[in-house]
Formats: structure tokens, sequence, C-alpha cells
């Protein structure tokens, strides 16, 4: 109210100046009703311009500005009473236009402490503005009874409407106030829950990350192990067959020979569980030539072309990101030599606009009929292997999709940050 309240004033006084030119029109060259009403306007037009520039600068406005800007309507309606008043008194329609004028204050919702008082007064100021400027004469008891008893009644009635209309608004602002701070409890429930959800899901990002380097390194140990001693046994052995037939005569050497080429066979099985625990090829020489090594080795074991793409051909990753990539392409391809009956394999890896994208495709017999040929989230119905390569590129800040090739077959599909990969002990949000 401190604000359009003086507003408010200043929009009526423009009122008062745009239907000025209609009174030559409305009054039909009446000269006593054009000249109180150029009177009218006068006061009117003084009573709100000063009432906008003063009440501002009143120390009563900051605290009561209803209370001070009724003040001033009060006086304006009092002048315009006198003035009405002075054309034909209370026999002339003119009292009963104004007795109108306090449903005029109906749309201004106030409490009832204000509105009544202010009503009151209003009424109080239109009978006795009318009653000064009434000719002397003019005004019979039973007109002035009648003249009384409409304008109390157009008050009350605007005190009643005003009650609805304050009862109304009331209502809708504290329903709004409601529902506003009932959208911030749960939008501050919301910002929790999601602040929890981000703290459980890298919580457990870093749990996954923890336990795939404790899991990488159990089998480093295992691999370093299984080559020093069992290896050395194996090695012994050799050379102890090996100078028990030449110590031993014919008879025995066939039966040693048996024994040295189950120890060979032995050995090249060592050997293939030491690159499925840990190839060495992926910690001396790097991810692509660990890449190169696998497609060889699976397509050496099986009925399987894969043909491996890296762009660019000396792409470096070290760490822990070229340990889940290597991961991830050998547990697709084992999934696609155990399900996707293929003949041929496509593994491409490639950097595009600061992401790592790997692409592992077959030409098999596809996704089950649930996939409906469409790009889907990796979900635990999937199986446990691309269950476990979803939880390898999340834990590293990546995603991964199955889905459908047009040509037939399946397309895995892993993105995860590049060169941002997540250093010792740290996880990507």
């Amino acid at each position: 109210m401190q604000l359009h309240g003086p507003r408010l004033l200043v929009l009526l006084a423009l009122v008062v100046v745009l239907a000025w030119p209609l009174d030559p029109l409305l009054l039909s060259g009446d000269t006593a009703a054009l000249s109180a009403f150029a009177w009218l306007r006068f006061h009117a037009l003084g009573v709100l311009l000063v009432g906008a520039w003063l009440a501002p600068k009143t120390p009563w406005f900051q605290r009561h500005p209803d209370a001070v800007l009724a003040a001033f309507a009060l006086t304006a309606a009092g002048g315009a009473a006198y003035w009405l008043g002075s054309i034909e008194g209370f026999n002339g329609r003119w009292f009963i236009y104004l007795a109108v004028l306090p449903l005029l204050a109906v749309p201004f919702a106030s409490s009832g402490f204000f509105r009544w008082p202010t009503l009151a007064a209003l009424f109080a100021v239109l009978w006795g503005g009318f009653a000064l400027g009434a000719p002397t004469g003019t005004t019979r008891p039973h007109e002035l009874a009648v003249g009384v008893s409409f304008l109390a009644f157009t008050t009350a009635l605007a005190g009643a409407l005003g009650q609805v209309v304050f009862s109304s608004s009331r209502d809708a602002f504290v329903s709004r106030i409601r529902l506003a701070r009932q959208e911030e409890v749960l939008r501050d429930l919301n910002e929790n829950l999601e602040g929890r959800v981000a703290e459980k899901a890298l919580a457990l990002r870093r749990l996954a990350r923890h336990l795939e380097r404790l899991r990488e390194d159990e089998r480093k140990w295992m691999a370093r192990e299984i080559h020093d001693e069992l290896g050395q046994e194996l090695t012994a052995l050799r050379y102890a067959v090996a100078l028990a037939r030449l110590s031993m005569g014919a008879e025995a050497a066939g039966s040693l020979n048996d024994v040295q080429e189950l120890l060979d066979r032995t050995r090249t099985t060592m050997r293939r569980i030491l690159a499925a625990l840990r190839p060495r090829v992926l910690d001396e020489l790097g991810l692509v030539a660990g890449l190169e090594w696998l497609a060889k080795d699976l397509s050496s074991r099986a009925t399987l072309e894969i043909q491996l793409e890296v762009e660019p051909p000396d792409l470096q990753l070290e760490g822990d990101g070229a340990t889940v990539v290597f991961r991830i392409v050998q547990e697709a391809l084992s999934n696609v030599l155990k399900h996707a009956e293929a003949g041929r394999a496509w593994v491409r890896l490639s950097v595009e606009a600061g992401t790592l994208v790997l692409i592992v495709a077959d030409d098999g017999r596809g996704l089950p009929p649930e996939g409906d040929g469409r790009a889907a989230d990796v979900q635990p119905g999937h199986g446990l292997g691309v269950l476990g390569i979803r939880e390898r590129a999340d834990a590293i800040g990546g995603s991964a999709s199955l889905r459908a090739r047009r040509e037939g077959g399946t397309e895995l599909r892993v993105v995860v940050p590049y060169p941002i990969f997540p250093a010792e002990g740290e996880v990507i949000p």
C-alpha cells in the first residue's frame, strides 16, 4: 500500500481530468450544474494530487497507509457531496448517484476493524457535505429521511460485500502462503533427498572402485605367485624328467616322454590361466597392445574373427582406466563367445568430443525378443556379465547401453570420460 496508494490517487485524478470534457454532453447546458461540476473537479484534483504528493511524506503513512489514504479520499468525497448538493439538494438525482459511492469501496479488501469505521465516516461526510451544500428550503423531511435511509443501506451493503471480499481474499492469501510453505518444504526435502542419493551413489562408486582395485591386486598377486612358484616347480620337473630319460634305459623313455608332454600341457594351461588373471602385455605395453593380444588369443581358441580398430592408433591409457576398459572388452567378447553364436566381432575404440567411446558388436543372434530391437539401458535382466560391464563403466563415471543391430547381432556401447580417468583413490561423480 505504501507503493501503490499514491499511484491510485494519481490514477483517480487522471480519471477526473479525462471525464471533464463529458460534462457539457451529460448536463445539456445546465449552467448551475456545469459550474458545480467544475468546482467539484477542481476540489477533487486538488485533494487527490496533494494526497499523492503529501501522503508518502507523512510519518503516519509509513505505519498506517490505509488510514492516511482514506482521510484524503474522505476529503475528496465530502467536497463532491457539497458541490453536488448545491445543484438540487436532496430532491435531485445527484444524491441518488452519490449514495452509491460507498459501493466503490467494496473491491478494497480490509478488515472489519478498519472497514466499518471508514464506511461510517464516509456516510457522515456524504450526508453532511450534501446537507451543507443543499439550497435553503429545498429539503422536505420525508425526502431527507428517504435519502438518509438509502445512503445508510448502500453503506451497510458496501460493508457486507466488503466482508465477503475480505474473507475471500484472506482465504486465498492464506492458501497461497500455505502452498508456498509446502512447496518450500517439498523443495527442501527434494534437495535433501537428491543430496543423499548423490552421496549414496558416490559412496557406491567408491566402493565398486575399491573392490575392483582389490580384485585386480589379488589377480596380480595370484598371477605372480603362480608364475614364480608353480612355474619354477614345473621347470624343475621338466629338467628332472629330462635327466631321468638320459639316465634310464630305452624301456622307460616312452613313459617319460608321456610325462614330458603332460608337463608341457600343464605349462601351457598355466600360461593361459596367468593371461586370464592378469595379462603381462597390459602392464608392459599398454591398453592397445593388450586388446590386440586379447583379440588374437580369443580368435585362436574359437571360430570367431575379431576385428580391432583404435582411433587414434597411438591412444594412450594407463592405470585403472586401462584395466577397466580391458576388462569390459574381455567380458563383452566372452559374452559373444558364450551366447551370440557369432562368426565375426568388431571392437572399436575412439576418442570423440572429450569422451572415450568403446563399441563391441557382433553378427550373432542378437538380443532376446523382449529387447524389441531398441536401445536400452543395461539392466540386470540382460545378464550378470553385462551388469558387470555397467558397474565397471559407472565406477569411472561412464555409461553403458546395449541394442540390437539392424544388420543382425548386438552392439554394446560404452562411453567414459577422456582423458579424465580417476586417479588413485578418486571417483568421478
